[in-house]
């Protein structure tokens, strides 16, 4: 117990992991479904829940631990497979029982392997130049460079789709967001369970919004992606902010809690109908979706807005609904890195093999072969030889040397309280 008071005062996984148990999605979804199919209405997506057991948690620990070469007390083993290849069909036949039609999403209680690769990127990068040509036809002009590379990424939600056993354990056993909550329930003691949740085509990043509900009153609602600015919104955002507060007002008494932060989706009725061509939306063409509640606490990103003192501040905001109207400096350099180059590599290691109960795919996947392009890169702090980053990113880096700048730079801490040059 002492480790864990420890790891609550300080600004760790732990800390976060608790902090969110309250509104984790095991937690409230039984009571607004509830809420939603006793008004005859589909307040949030049909959800299904597969517990994990401790042996599962664990051999999945020790898969990650081997495929990024981190310090571990055992390598993965065949028992390890065989557990994990198990727990693949187990997942493999409620997928395909419940959301055989649709396929499902994938998460656990307290959030999403987002920062998984999924079984197949080529899908992906396929989808992400469709929805570039198609704006370039539907929009021209009116939405241009970066801004429009996040408009397609925005639409790009396959990352998390499954259509059975095998999508499911390739996204979660490449997630360190999963690894994480893994380890915290193993040495905390609080069980985890894989999520589906039933797939909507329709959703799509550039109309989800956070709201902000403090002590029974919704005072801000922000665009859920801060880095887009999407010129259709700004147009919409009058009629936005109505179908929000509405179904806000709706929906608050079911939640059971005064302060917390929902996000919310907003889908057009019609499935070909197009939300970003319309100059504003009517109550009658789209609905909203309830995607997940979070604690009104800074562990909950603010979105648009900020945290300060344990107290979220608008900026100035005269309006309720924030959207972005500005472009964000360097989105350019934001994408080529965290998006280009990111399904680029993925397309060069190719789709994964299915899990064959020995070691899966993952771990013998073909690396992308040095290019004319490497540099050399200094490297401070974690990402240095020895520990946890450099075991993630660098392990195939070829170690020069030691070195130093030539002139001196701070060390200065941002405000998430994290350390940076």
């Amino acid at each position: 117990m002492a480790e864990r008071s420890w790891a609550l005062e300080i600004s760790s996984e732990h800390r976060l992991r608790s902090e969110n148990l309250p509104y984790d999605i095991d937690v409230w979804y039984p009571g607004i479904e509830r809420w939603g199919r006793g008004r005859g209405e589909e307040v949030t997506f049909r959800t299904v829940f597969i517990p994990l057991l401790r042996v599962e948690a664990e051999s999945a620990v020790h898969f990650f631990r081997t495929l990024h070469n981190i310090k571990r007390e055992r390598d993965f083993g065949s028992e390890d497979g065989r557990v994990l290849s198990n727990l693949q069909q187990r997942v493999d036949k409620v997928v395909r029982k419940e959301f055989r039609q649709s396929g499902a999403m994938v998460r656990l209680c307290g959030r999403s392997p987002k920062d998984g690769t999924p079984r197949n990127s080529k899908l992906i990068r396929e989808k992400y130049q469709a929805e570039l040509e198609y704006l370039r036809r539907k929009r021209p002009g009116k939405i241009e460079g970066p801004d429009l590379q996040m408009a397609a990424i925005s639409r790009c939600t396959e990352t998390l789709r499954v259509l059975g056993g095998e999508d499911v354990m390739h996204l979660l056993l490449s997630s360190e967001r999963v690894y994480a909550d893994l380890i915290d329930w193993l040495e905390y003691g609080e069980p985890e369970q894989i999520v589906l949740r039933q797939w909507c085509q329709e959703l799509s990043l550039d109309y989800e919004f956070r709201l902000y509900c403090r002590q029974g009153k919704l005072i801000g609602i922000s665009q859920y992606d801060t880095y887009g600015t999407y010129p259709y919104l700004a147009d919409q955002r009058a009629s936005l902010e109505a179908l929000l507060v509405a179904f806000w007002e709706e929906v608050h008494d079911a939640v059971g809690v005064s302060s917390y932060c929902m996000d919310v989706g907003v889908l057009p009725r019609s499935a070909d109908a197009d939300l970003r061509l319309r100059e504003t939306l009517l109550p009658g063409e789209v609905r909203c979706v309830l995607i997940e509640l979070s604690p009104f606490l800074p562990c909950t990103g603010p979105a648009l807005f900020r945290w300060h003192d344990g107290e979220l501040h608008r900026g100035g905001a005269t309006d309720l609904l924030v959207v972005r109207t500005a472009p964000l400096p360097s989105l350019g350099d934001l994408i080529e890195h965290n998006w280009e180059r990111r399904w680029a590599a993925a397309e060069e290691v190719g789709p994964v093999p299915p899990f064959s109960g020995s070691l899966p795919g993952l771990l013998g996947r073909r690396l992308p072969s040095r290019s004319p392009n490497d540099m050399s890169l200094f490297v401070y702090g974690t990402l240095r030889k020895g520990y946890f980053w450099h075991n993630k990113f660098l392990w195939t880096a070829k170690y020069a040397g030691e070195a130093r700048t030539v002139e001196p730079y701070p060390l200065v801490v941002g405000e998430c309280g994290v350390p940076y040059v």
